[in-house]
């Protein structure tokens, strides 16, 4: 009993088989019906008036001979030569026309699409506006967000510690994807402390560094710049001394303190100084820790604004 099923189960497949073949040669032929028309139809044709040009006159020496009651229209139809000749005019004829057709609704179909473009052009030049509006408003919240931070590291620095002019305050957001730390405010009574020559530092160099990996603190005073100043830079700081000369604050003292949130680093207040017996460790902690919630919210707005930031994660979502 066993063996008719597995026989007729054999069969389906081999009719499904068959009939998916039949569906995709159809479908071939209805996707191509026109090219073959076109390219096939005039060389058929050609080839049968030819043949037509060698068939005919002998065909007709017997058409002639016959007698009157059977030379009828029915007599050519029993060749196969004149059925292919009239199939052939008719594959180049559709072929023609059908071509011709296609040529025109091609053509409507360039010109409306030459019309949509042509639409999309004053779109495409208001997207390019929008999008330097875009990109400029995000320019100028990064600015103002720096310039608030900064503000507030000014307040710091002359209502809460009394700087001068040999004094800076720092605030760096760390970048944890690029191993980085990333400027998010500066101020100094002395204008050209205040400048910026980087935005980004290394958090394996310097006394950011330093309060990074060692603890979340970090307190140091200097030889007068010297070169034992530039060698402990290299050793200590692993700051050599062609960068430490481009500095435009050399500073002696450094005192650091990490920000944290929930239990996790996110950043780095930095004081310094030009001079020794200026920064006091435990009153620099005591404001650190005091403002501590003010620092964060600032840093949290710099990771949202800064283009460092959102240049990494456009490439992120590229890739």
């Amino acid at each position: 009993i066993s063996k008719p099923m597995t026989i007729s189960v054999h069969l389906n497949k081999e009719e499904r088989l068959g009939g998916g073949k039949i569906v995709l040669a159809a479908k071939w032929l209805e996707d191509n019906l026109l090219t073959i028309c076109q390219q096939g139809g005039p060389v058929a044709l050609a080839i049968m008036s030819v043949w037509i040009g060698i068939w005919f006159p002998d065909v007709q020496v017997i058409y002639k001979s016959l007698p009157d009651d059977e030379k009828l229209f029915s007599y050519w139809m029993t060749m196969w030569t004149p059925w292919l000749f009239l199939f052939s005019s008719v594959v180049a004829i559709y072929g023609g026309v059908g071509g011709a057709a296609d040529g025109r609704r091609k053509d409507q179909l360039v010109s409306q699409l030459r019309t949509e473009i042509a639409n999309l052009l004053p779109l495409k030049d208001e997207l390019e506006e929008a999008q330097q509006s875009i990109d400029y408003l995000k320019i100028q919240q990064e600015d103002l967000v720096y310039k608030v931070t900064s503000d507030y590291l000014g307040h710091l620095s002359s209502d809460h510690l009394s700087f001068n002019d040999s004094e800076r305050i720092s605030l760096y957001l760390h970048d944890s994807p690029m191993s980085r730390f990333i400027l998010a405010g500066r101020y100094s009574k002395n204008s050209d402390f205040s400048k910026i020559n980087r935005k980004a530092f290394s958090d394996g160099e310097g006394c950011i560094g330093q309060t990074w990996k060692n603890g979340g603190k970090y307190f140091v005073e200097l030889p007068q710049v010297s070169d034992e100043y530039y060698d402990h830079l290299k050793i200590n700081l692993l700051i050599d001394r062609k960068t430490a000369r481009s500095l435009r604050m050399k500073s002696i003292a450094y005192c650091s303190f990490a920000i944290e949130e929930n239990y996790r680093r996110i950043g780095i207040i930095l004081f310094e100084s030009t001079k020794h017996g200026v920064l006091r460790e435990s009153d620099l902690e005591r404001v650190a820790t005091e403002h501590l919630p003010y620092l964060i919210e600032m840093l949290k707005k710099t990771r949202d604004v800064n283009s460092l930031i959102a240049h990494q994660a456009e490439v992120k979502e590229n890739v």
